[in-house]
């Protein structure tokens, strides 16, 4: 998709591949996760906040970008490598929290 330039499509599989990954890493269905309680786990749990801050950017950028006017393929080159970062940096941080 970022290949073929689908921003929607694109931003769309970075939220369910973040959502899908903050539900196993935190053993929570997604249906009890919000940005709230990801935040207040990770939080609780010691989590530097700088990595909870870009978990949130990420959520919120994508989310925003799914409907806003055409943006380049920069931005979209630019979230998949902070997204590739961010779980990088969530593993190195985190093991599993019950």
């Amino acid at each position: 998709m970022l290949k073929q330039g689908n921003k929607e499509a694109f931003y769309e599989e970075v939220l369910r591949a973040f959502w899908g990954y903050m539900s196993d890493k935190l053993s929570l269905p997604l249906s009890q996760l919000s940005k709230d309680n990801i935040s207040d786990i990770l939080s609780k749990n010691k989590v530097d906040e700088k990595y909870i801050h870009q978990v949130m950017e990420i959520l919120d950028t994508c989310e925003f970008a799914r409907y806003a006017p055409a943006s380049g393929s920069d931005e979209m080159d630019k979230i998949y490598n902070q997204a590739i970062d961010t779980i990088g940096k969530l593993e190195n941080n985190i093991k599993r929290i019950k």
